[in-house]
């Protein structure tokens, strides 16, 4: 079975370009692939009878957002979970993510409404990571860095850094209890450090080393 490494933060915490620049570190022969790379251009998704996309209909009917909002993070997380299941069935290697359930289920906690006791249930029920790398930052950072993306045009609002944290921590705290080893990482530290971090530890997993 795969071995699947996922970011999991708030929004702007710096996780994709992280995850980029650590790609590009990457020592070579690659001892660790990409999710991209291993699904190879494909859009697998995965069946809407899967009780964890099931559950997931339910945790956004519980919310107030918008028809559109449910139906774009429903979809995404058919994606996420199909890509999840087809390298779930790879023989060993070690795929690292910066976006997959972890990440759509953090984003179900900035939607107004959803109980605590829902996104619980979600985050046990989704196939357990082999690695989580948790990124954590303050405010002043994490708001610095969406207003850039604000005027970029990639978000089209502030998120909720208060829920978004509230739900990263609740999400850390049940993957441990699941036996999932999480390594935190600060945003406010410059790019090539936890670029640089990452990749030590994407090779340190791939030699079998615990960090």
């Amino acid at each position: 079975m795969a071995r699947l490494v996922e970011f999991m933060g708030p929004p702007g915490t710096g996780k994709t370009a992280t995850f980029k620049a650590a790609v590009l570190m990457r020592p070579m022969p690659n001892r660790w692939l990409t999710f991209d790379e291993v699904i190879a251009g494909r859009t697998p998704l995965a069946s809407q009878n899967d009780p964890l996309l099931k559950l997931a209909g339910r945790v956004l009917a519980s919310s107030q957002s918008t028809g559109d909002v449910k139906h774009r993070r429903f979809a995404a997380t058919q994606v996420a979970l199909g890509r999840v299941q087809v390298v779930a069935a790879l023989v060993n290697p070690l795929v690292l993510t910066d976006e997959s359930l972890l990440g759509w289920g953090l984003s179900f906690g900035l939607c107004q409404g959803v109980s605590q006791e829902l996104l619980a249930e979600f985050f046990w029920k989704i196939p357990k990571p082999f690695h989580v790398i948790h990124y954590h930052s303050d405010e002043a950072t994490a708001s610095r860095r969406n207003a850039g993306r604000v005027v970029r045009g990639r978000i089209d609002r502030f998120p909720d850094w208060r829920a978004a944290t509230a739900t990263a921590l609740l999400a850390v705290d049940i993957m441990k209890q699941r036996g999932v080893r999480v390594t935190a990482m600060n945003a406010a530290n410059e790019l090539k450090v936890n670029a640089r971090e990452t990749t030590l530890l994407m090779e340190e997993l791939s030699a079998g080393r615990t960090p």
